[in-house]
């Protein structure tokens, strides 16, 4: 990708290119488009010098050089995004893509000349599902935001006009993946949007030629807010959520900018504004009219839609019209009274009882329509009573006009129902409905429907229909009480509400009175009598619940009796109900009787048609059925019915099969070939007769045909494969071909077993099909059973081999299990691929999968097994013959034996004779076998008595034999391979593990590796020897011995590594604990190991790649970790850090101590580490143990390590670029170190901004402390980062997720706050504050710095960074580098530093040697010392009191300095003990002061 970024900044911009550079870097980026790799951090950087150079400022226009290599360039990126990325790996840059495009919308970068690049965004499939899954409503949110700009053409744009028409093309490509929740969040982005470019669009006539383009940019934009509301606002509950959970506020500003366009004189000068309008108000705020109950905002509206009626502009009187009608009747839902309700609630029932007609039923609607909600609602919602006699006189005077009104509405809109409050009102309802007496007519019917519908939405609101679920069903069950009553039409409202579950008992006894009812009138209709829909429902609900159930059979009785009386009655209407109802279609014209008999058929006796006793009372009719022609939907059903009973042949009658295949011949309909198939087995004959027929008929529709053909000829295969024709096989070859090929893997694998000849000639039909098909992969399995020679096998191993090189992860599974399948056939072709396999077989996916093959190839597999017994089979099935042959001969033996009894009893004498002799042999072998194991003994003397014991069970070939435990006992490969030549590869390894090792850790090392190995087997042999010679001698107590307060983490691999840096420690005053110094084998390692770690004050973690992935290594860092105990991580050798494995979560948070050379160790080095390196580990150790001074000798090279070398750190003044670090010796001239003064604490995840921030502040003047930029070979972390704290005047503390909980940023965080450094944090990320974790405390009282909204490019710039400016000024006035006019007076002040500095760096000195006496104490005293150095808090606070007295003081002297150098007072020449500087650099580098020795002992 870098080169394809270098090639666009070649020809940046590509806005100017012209035609023939076009041509050459079109050309130029073809050629790359193969040699790039899609990193994604390049695609990234790739895209964001496109953006740039689609972004140009001047515009290009379309169908140019510069629109074409815009295109040719996002072709690209989409080309190598969706060749290398996966979704995943695609998500940060389809997010950048996003972002991109919102920006050049932001930007006003648009133009006819990039649109066409902007489009091409959206062909890439990758961006497409990113859109799709995990565009966010942030993304859309700015999208839309981005659209509220008032773009203008560009300059270089010459066809602005396409510009303004397809500005708005790919939108869609965005809302219409994204989800409408989405959307609907985004809600207040699209009013906006509306409103926007409605205002823009009012400045432009649509007769104003010269405005042609604004008009039609408006109308654009417009049109695509509408079509992404539209998108959320499908319904009108919809359009209302627009304003929903709107502030009062909120409402007025919309309601107040809609009023001031809605009220120019010009509304509207072109139709877009209108339209904008239309649908916020005439849809939208119409529709939340309706359903909000908001007074304040139904004020509001109000008030708007009067103020716009007041206008003459009809055309904005049409937008508000809408709100007329539901303002009227949400005025009369508020501010009644409830007096005198109680009068009125009787007059209106009175009322209601005196209708005799619809017209008084209308009048009664009226009369009461504006009181109804102000002083009869409460009442009924507010007295039970009342609502009870309310409901009798809604039942018994069933007007439609009446029950819509004042039940169904109020039900839906006021809450007149509260079910859940009142339980038996729902009982009450249907009871009174049940027991009626009205006429069955419209009315009645309209009335109760309402009731029933009304009554159910209550429910499914309040969410009960799980409690009334039973109550249910007999309120639908007892409906079939009636023959006609309109209280079918009220239990219609459950159709569809409950499951029926469990109900088949129920849907007997319903069965039982629909045949009653059947029986008095059936004249049902469904268009007329819901009855039949009551009926079909319940049906439906409980066949969907039950499905097949063999409790239908105890009902086939009664199921039967229905259904063949139904047969009996009218299917259909007859013809003058035909034209009353307008019933012109079939199902709608018919009766409950057919309908009955279709949906017994197709739900009830299909599902359950294996029933033979179920079915049997009905087959007699499904004949008929299937015969007559009155009614094809009945006659279809019965057909389909009848051929699934094509495996019940006998319920059918005998020639029932013979029938079905003559009628599928005759009708040459291959969709019936699946009633054939189960006809095979008592039809065989005549499907052999016909079977070349019946492959022409399937060969008709290809998916059909072949999926039923291949199925019969399976069967075929299986019973007669004799009867497999040419054409039959031929027409299995040619299914190969098709997408259907699977299906014919069955029979053809059955054939090649029966009918081989049949695959003459078919090798390379089976190659090319396995290489090229699409789905050649499902015919590996069939390939072991083509290999019958030796010459097969080949041929197809070397097929299959191929198949799994290509790396076809769908089958590569299959094809190994065919190489396996292969192998058990022939060994010799499968063995040529050992090699591979062996290497196949690191794969952890397939592992398994070659270890058959493997297997197989040694002997080892199931089927050798199976052939052996089946071997053994048969030779049991000859000896079965054989007895029974000889049966017959022993009558004739049995005289013979009478012979022979003669004979035994000499045998008998002989035999004894021989048992004799063979005693004295065993003897004699057992003799031999102990002279032969005290010979081996001899041999191999090392190795205890039981070692031959277990090399008998570990030198069988497992999984866990001697290999294994070799490897765990660390010994190389080729160790094992060594061993592998001798007689007894695990006695061989034994003997020299027990030569190199103390004998009980060796032996305990063995024991406990094999039981980590689960070889129980084995560790009993050893823990049985170990017991039988326990009592030989007594064990000794466990001796107590002193617990070092370091403890040495390591892996056996660098033992002796590890011993060196003990001793070294040791010399420098450090007890160090290793498990070879402390610790036996055996049972008690682990004790061991817990014991040091929790003694431990430190732990020393000697980390190597081995150590990484070590189980042992990682207890003890964990153990180390959930202790608290600080951990100092050693690199013992070149490793990516943090180490890959279980460790690297705990080590990243640590910096590590490289502690190996990178050339290796040289000749003539004593140590493996590089010394600045230890000094650097002694500097850390001492923060938390107190050395041993008498360990350290007058002769140790670490003698003096505590005080090590002077160090100067030496900052410029001007261009901080570096920071140089020097060692001062005894010999060489006092130098003078200056420490910064501002000292910046992050945590490095943010480290390339803070970079920047040091720089620019060094840019500034400012002297900063920064790690990255202190830090020099060997030193000692800590100690930099005290030193930098204790020198600094002020601390900007940068402030991230990370940061909190970082441990080193808490270290730095409190020790600024114990020495009462100003601290000034910096908010870099989004996040709570304070921050959560054990900062909270210090940063509770200060106020942070917000940077966490910047871009990163303009961090460090604005407001923000100004505040930072002053708050270091406040903090630390004086501490920003003035610079001199003349090198005069920088010499001069450079003289008065020097003379400050040095009276400072005696008294340094000083209190040095006053240390250096103090380590010359004698012996006796050093304890005490010791002991007040652990707990010398005051005297601590003391010394950093002493130290900012004296930064204090050269402060002081600094501001006096400049302040003679400004009042132009003469300074004293500089003293002639000081050598002048001898250049420039000298003299431009401020005089650095001495950095005292670290003071925590």
């Amino acid at each position: 990708m870098q080169s394809a970024i270098s090639l666009i900044k070649q020809y940046s911009p590509l806005a100017e290119i012209n035609e023939d550079k076009k041509d050459k870097f079109s050309e130029h980026l073809e050629t790359l488009e193969d040699q790039c790799k899609g990193v994604v951090a390049e695609i990234i950087g790739f895209i964001h010098i496109l953006h740039k150079e689609i972004c140009y400022e001047k515009g290009y226009t379309y169908e140019t050089p510069a629109s074409e290599v815009s295109r040719t360039c996002v072709q690209f990126l989409n080309t190598i995004m969706e060749r290398d990325l996966s979704y995943e790996e695609a998500k940060p840059v389809s997010e950048k893509l996003m972002n991109q495009f919102t920006n050049i919308f932001e930007i006003q970068a648009t133009c006819s000349g990039n649109l066409d690049a902007i489009e091409e965004f959206f062909s890439n499939s990758l961006f497409m599902d990113y859109i799709e899954k995990d565009v966010s409503e942030v993304h859309i949110s700015k999208w839309l935001k981005s659209l509220c700009k008032e773009f203008q053409p560009k300059k270089n744009d010459k066809n602005s006009q396409y510009w303004a028409e397809n500005i708005t093309n790919t939108f869609s490509s965005i809302y219409s993946n994204v989800s409408s929740k989405t959307l609907l969040k985004c809600k207040d982005e699209v009013v906006e949007g509306l409103l926007f470019w409605a205002k823009i669009g009012m400045k432009y006539k649509e007769d104003d030629t010269s405005k042609v383009i604004f008009v039609e940019l408006v109308n654009s934009m417009i049109s695509i807010f509408e079509q992404i509301a539209n998108s959320y606002m499908l319904t009108d509950v919809n359009q209302s959520e627009i304003f929903k959970n709107w502030s009062d506020e909120k409402l007025e500003n919309f309601l107040s900018r809609c009023q001031s366009m809605l009220l120019q004189d010009n509304f509207p000068p072109n139709p877009h504004p209108k339209d904008a309008m239309r649908l916020l108000i005439s849809d939208c705020l119409e529709s939340y009219t309706k359903e909000t109950e908001n007074g304040v905002h139904l004020a509001l509206i109000h008030s708007f839609h009067n103020k716009i009626n007041c206008t003459g502009n009809s055309e904005a009187q049409s937008i508000v019209d809408d709100l007329k009608c539901p303002l009227e009747e949400k005025m009369n839902l508020i501010n009644f009274e409830a007096a005198g309700k109680k009068s009125i609630v009787q007059q209106f029932f009175e009322d209601i009882d005196n209708v005799k007609n619809t017209k008084q039923a209308d009048k009664v609607c009226s009369y009461y329509e504006k009181t109804f909600n102000s002083e009869i609602l409460p009442a009924l919602k507010g007295d039970i009573e009342i609502m009870k006699q309310f409901i009798k006189v809604i039942v018994n005077n069933p007007y439609r006009y009446i029950s819509d009104k004042f039940f169904s509405k109020p039900a839906k809109t006021q809450k007149l129902l509260n079910i859940k409050a009142n339980p038996t009102l729902l009982k009450f309802i249907f009871d009174t409905m049940y027991e009626a007496k009205v006429d069955y007519n419209e009315e009645s019917k309209s009335a109760f429907n309402d009731i029933g519908y009304a009554t159910k939405n209550q429910l499914d609101k309040e969410n009960l229909f799980s409690k009334f679920k039973n109550d249910i069903y007999d309120y639908v069950e007892r409906s079939f009480n009636f023959v006609k009553h309109p209280y079918h039409n009220a239990v219609e409202a459950f159709n569809a509400t409950v499951d029926w579950k469990g109900q088949i008992e129920r849907f007997n006894r319903i069965v039982i009175k629909v045949k009653a009812i059947l029986e008095k009138d059936h004249s049902h209709y469904r268009q007329a009598d819901p009855i039949v829909t009551v009926f079909q429902f319940t049906s439906e609900y409980i066949m969907n619940s039950a499905r097949k159930n063999k409790k239908f059979i105890e009902y086939a009785k009664n199921f039967g009796d229905l259904f063949n009386y139904c047969y009996t009655l009218p299917w259909l209407a007859d013809e003058d109900l035909e034209e009353k109802w307008g019933l012109f279609q079939i199902d709608s014209r018919r009766t409950l009787a057919g309908r009955i008999l279709y949906l017994l058929m197709r739900d009830v006796y299909k599902e359950n048609n294996d029933y033979d006793d179920f079915i049997r009372p009905i087959v007699g009719t499904l004949k008929k059925l299937k015969k007559q022609d009155d009614d094809a939907e009945l006659q279809e059903m019965a057909i389909e019915l009848l051929s699934l009973l094509t495996d019940q042949i006998e319920l059918l009658g005998n020639d029932a099969g013979t029938e079905i295949i003559n009628e599928f011949l005759d009708a040459q309909d291959p969709f019936k070939l699946d009633k054939i198939v189960p006809l095979y087995s008592s039809n065989s004959d005549i499907i052999h007769e016909r079977l070349d027929d019946i492959i022409e008929i399937a060969e008709q529709n290809e998916s059909f045909g072949t999926a039923h053909m291949t199925q019969l000829i399976d069967k075929i295969a299986e019973a007669n494969p004799k009867q497999i024709t040419k054409r039959c096989f031929q027409y299995l070859i040619d299914v190969l071909h098709t997408d259907f090929c699977s299906s014919a893997i069955s029979p053809l694998q059955k054939l090649t077993n029966k009918r081989f000849e049949l695959f003459k000639d078919t090798q390379k039909i089976f190659k090319d099909h396995v290489e090229n098909h699409k789905y050649g992969g499902f015919f590996l399995s069939l390939l072991p059973d083509l290999s019958r020679t030796q010459e097969l096998a080949n041929y197809y191993a070397k097929i299959i081999w191929n198949y799994i090189q290509k790396g076809k992860s769908d089958h590569e599974i299959a094809a190994l299990y065919a190489l396996r399948s292969l192998a058990l056939r022939f060994k010799e072709p499968v063995a040529a691929y050992r090699k591979e396999l062996d290497i196949m077989k690191n794969d952890v996916k397939l592992k398994d999968y070659v270890m058959y093959i493997i297997d197989v190839l040694e002997g080892r597999s199931l089927e050798t097994v199976a052939n052996d017994v089946q071997e053994q089979r048969e030779d049991i099935d000859n000896l079965d013959s054989r007895v029974t042959e000889n049966e017959e001969k022993i009558v004739v033996l049995d005289t013979d034996v009478k012979e022979t009894k003669k004979d035994v009893a000499d045998v008998k004498q002989d035999v004894k004779e021989t048992k004799k002799r063979i005693d004295q042999i065993e003897y004699t072998m057992k003799g031999l076998d102990e002279r032969v194991e005290q010979l081996n003994h001899m041999t191999l003397s090392h190795a205890p008595a039981w070692s031959r014991h277990v090399s008998e069970l570990m030198n069988d070939q497992s999984d866990n034999d001697w290999r294994l435990l070799s490897m765990k006992l660390n010994y190389s490969n080729d160790d094992i391979r060594n061993w592998a030549t001798q007689p007894d590869p695990c006695l061989s390894m034994l003997d020299e593990w027990f030569a190199t090792h103390k004998t009980r850790e060796a032996t305990f090392a063995i024991l406990n590796n094999l039981k980590e190995m689960n070889r129980l087997d084995a560790a009993e042999i050893v823990e049985n020897a170990l017991a039988s010679v326990k009592n030989v001698v007594k064990d000794d107590e466990d001796e107590e011995f002193e617990k070092p307060e370091i403890f040495l983490s390591y892996q056996w691999g660098h033992q002796q590594e590890v011993k060196m840096l003990k001793k070294h420690l040791e010399m420098a005053g450090f007890k160090a604990w290793m498990d070879i110094g402390q610790m036996g084998g055996g049972d008690k390692l682990y004790a061991k190991i817990d014991d040091g770690v929790r003694s431990a004050k430190v732990i020393i973690s000697c980390v190597s790649e081995k150590y990484a992935k070590s189980a042992n290594c990682c207890r003890e860092v964990n153990l180390s970790t959930n202790l608290g105990k600080p951990m100092i991580p050693l690199l013992m050798e070149k490793l990516q850090w943090p180490p890959a494995g279980p460790m690297g979560p705990i080590m990243s948070e640590y910096l590590y101590v490289q502690f190996f050379k990178n050339g290796g160790m040289q000749k003539g080095d004593t140590v493996f580490w590089m010394p600045p390196k230890f000094q650097e580990l002694l500097m850390q150790i001492r923060y938390y143990v107190v050395p041993d001074m008498k360990l350290i000798t007058k002769d140790s090279p670490y003698a003096g390590w505590m005080n090590p070398p002077e160090e100067e750190i030496i900052i410029p003044k001007r261009e901080q670029k570096a920071v140089e670090s020097k060692t001062s010796n005894a010999k060489s001239e006092e130098e003078e170190v200056i420490s910064p003064d501002v000292f910046i604490s992050y945590q490095w995840d943010k480290q390339p901004q803070i970079k920047r921030l040091y720089k620019k502040l060094s840019g500034l003047g400012y002297h900063c402390w920064l790690d990255i930029m202190q830090m020099g070979g060997g030193d000692s972390l800590f100690d930099k980062i005290d030193k930098g704290i204790r020198g600094c005047r002020v601390v900007i503390s940068c402030v991230t997720p990370k940061y909190a909980l970082s441990a080193n940023c808490r270290r730095e965080v409190s020790l600024s706050g114990a020495l009462n450094k100003p601290i000034i944090p910096l908010l870099l990320d989004n996040m709570k504050w304070p921050p959560e974790g054990p900062m909270s405390m210090v940063f509770t009282q200060l106020l942070y710095i917000g940077f966490h909204r910047k871009k990163d490019d303009k961090l460090w710039e604005g407001d923000e960074f100004n505040q930072l400016i002053s708050k270091i000024d406040m903090n630390a006035p004086g501490c920003k580098i003035e610079q001199q006019s003349s090198s005069s007076k920088e010499a001069t002040n450079n003289t008065k530093e020097k003379k400050d500095a040095k009276n400072e760096i005696e008294k340094k000195n000083a209190q040095t040697q006053k240390t250096e006496k103090r380590d010359e104490v004698p012996k006796k005293e050093e304890a005490k010392i010791a002991s007040e150095r652990k707990d010398n808090k005051e005297t601590n606070s003391k010394q950093v009191e002493k130290e900012k007295s004296v930064e204090r003081k050269v402060r002081k002297e600094d501001m006096k300095k400049e302040k003679n150098v400004g009042n132009g007072t003469k300074q004293p020449e500089q003293s002639p003990e000081k050598p002048k500087p001898t250049s420039d650099k000298t003299n431009s580098t401020p005089p650095a002061k001495k950095s005292s020795t670290c003071s925590i002992l």
